[in-house]
């Protein structure tokens, strides 16, 4: 332990990592809007404006909206389809998605708090919760949100074995922790995710980064 603990130290010195930013999104199940051609735009459209669209349709549209940067079409068709039927998941991760385009977080925060109380399983909605926060420099709330994302992907028949979310995920949260200056749960956050990502040896330089910089700062602290 204590080689490793020197080699990782080591090379953290030789490298010089840069502080780390805010976390690169995480690609987790339905994530991504899904986007649609032309021709299938033009249908789903056709479709919004009959009088039984359903909301799956409405909400296809949304998505299709939003691939194309017109968040507000998007915000608007996805409202009509939570209004449609309000238990629909996707609807309201997918309007998340559209406030956060339109710079109205505490609206996608709202969305995300009711995808929770309803999912409490599901990964996506803690996850973009934390994107949330970060944008917003509220890390405190970004780590509870990461936290509660590792938990249900862990608790997940899928996701559990999708080891690169479960290394993104605990590298999203070692750099949270890092702007809080809490260099040991980064260094454990980044230990973590080495073992769902074995091998990644800038993993290990930038863990060795962390406990190199947890000495330095137990040593600056006034004696009491």
């Amino acid at each position: 332990m204590r080689h490793v603990l020197r080699v990782a130290l080591t090379l953290a010195l030789m490298i010089g990592v840069a502080h780390a930013q805010v976390a690169a999104p995480v690609v987790t199940p339905a994530t991504s809007p899904r986007c649609a051609t032309a021709a299938e735009l033009i249908q789903l459209e056709a479709d919004a404006k009959q009088s039984g669209a359903t909301v799956n349709k409405l909400t296809d549209l949304g998505q299709a909206y939003l691939c194309l940067k017109r968040a507000k079409d998007a915000r608007n068709t996805l409202e009509a389809a939570v209004a449609l039927d309000y238990a629909y998941f996707d609807a309201h991760f997918f309007l998340g998605k559209a406030y956060y385009d339109l710079g109205d977080f505490e609206a996608a925060l709202s969305e995300y708090d009711q995808l929770i109380r309803t999912s409490p399983d599901r990964v996506e909605p803690y996850y973009q919760q934390a994107v949330i926060y970060a944008r917003l420099r509220r890390t405190d709330d970004a780590i509870r949100s990461l936290s509660s994302a590792v938990a249900a992907a862990l608790k997940d028949e899928v996701t559990n074995k999708n080891t690169e979310l479960l290394a993104d995920l605990n590298i999203a949260l070692a750099q949270q922790y890092r702007l809080k200056l809490d260099y040991n749960n980064e260094a454990q956050a980044y230990t973590t995710a080495q073992q769902y990502r074995p091998g990644d040896l800038g993993l290990v330089v930038k863990q060795g980064q962390a406990l190199f910089d947890a000495t330095n700062l137990a040593a600056a602290l006034p004696l009491t």
